[in-house]
């Protein structure tokens, strides 16, 4: 059974489906009520941000890998932060695409 979501803006719910487009060097993801066309941004990425996941997909390989515990623990703190730096840069891009198209509008 698929999850379903209610829109802020109507009220209607709809199935959750995730759709993606680029700008420019932007990805995004965002769900859309197929009730009133309202979009609801999921994630915004840019190539440096991208490279940034791609390198902390990387630490966990390293992790399954390890057989050390210390290095394990310490491969985990720094996924750990970088998974923090990378939601923080995520917020910030989401944030500035929202402001760029509300001032478009």
């Amino acid at each position: 059974m698929k999850s379903t979501v209610l829109c802020d803006k109507c009220g209607g719910e709809f199935p959750v489906e995730l759709f993606k487009r680029k700008d420019g060097d932007l990805d995004i993801a965002y769900l859309k009520c197929p009730h009133c066309n309202e979009e609801f941004l999921v994630s915004v990425t840019d190539s440096v941000l991208r490279s940034a996941i791609d390198s902390y997909k990387e630490l966990f390989r390293k992790i399954r890998e390890t057989t050390d515990a210390k290095t394990s623990a310490e491969i985990a703190e720094a996924a750990r932060q970088m998974k923090e730096n990378n939601s923080r840069r995520c917020f910030e891009l989401m944030t500035e695409y929202h402001e760029n198209k509300e001032k478009k509008q």
